[in-house]
């Protein structure tokens, strides 16, 4: 990334490019609806250097195409870290963002995306993978980074979250020593810190 963008900018466009991809069916727009048919995304990313520490979240986050932007703009331009819901929402728009208009599938209809005939080496998806997260973690000049973004669960109950916009649990970093990203069943791994143990070890 050239030196002028942000190590956490840097993250934050890795997700938003996995958010925005149409074969990705846990992430962003093209994600698998709750029982409600509606999309609800969650976000988290976190900064760190010695002697400072930033973060910001979204959660339930409803009407955009991805939430990394969101999460970054909580940890840019918010006087609070963690956003949910609508007021995640009458928060984005006050700083300029706009909604999707794009259409949702329900739940039901939504297939399990096939991913290009060019990534035929990659492991393709089955039935039952109905849900995943994105994570990205990158340092540059003693400053570290950690970032993640998830729809969660297929077909969810509304207003579900998991682990992944939770700070220590879904993701953590600590200057100087390292950063940790979770991805698996949200329910069970939010029971723990776990990634802040995971760091704790290192």
């Amino acid at each position: 990334a050239p030196e002028t963008v942000s190590v956490s900018a840097a993250v934050a466009d890795a997700i938003r490019s996995v958010e925005l991809d149409p074969t990705v069916a846990t992430v962003g727009s093209h994600s698998y609806p709750n029982v409600n048919g509606t999309i609800q995304l969650d976000a988290a990313i976190v900064e760190v250097s010695p002697g400072r520490h930033r973060c910001g979240a979204v959660m339930a986050l409803e009407g955009y195409p991805g939430a990394i932007d969101a999460a970054f703009a909580v940890m840019e331009s918010c006087q609070h870290r963690i956003l949910v819901g609508s007021g995640a929402k009458a928060f984005l728009e006050s700083e300029g963002f706009h909604p999707s208009v794009a259409p949702i599938p329900t739940a039901l209809e939504r297939p399990v995306a096939v991913l290009p005939e060019e990534d035929a080496g990659r492991p393709q998806p089955q039935p039952g993978d109905d849900h995943d997260t994105v994570g990205i973690i990158a340092v540059r000049n003693g400053v570290l980074s950690v970032g993640c973004s998830t729809s969660g669960k297929r077909a969810k109950l509304s207003g579900r979250v998991g682990d992944s916009p939770i700070f220590g649990s879904g993701l953590y970093a600590e200057p100087g020593v390292g950063g940790a990203v979770a991805t698996g069943d949200g329910d069970k791994i939010c029971s723990f810190p776990l990634t802040f143990s995971a760091v704790s070890l290192m």
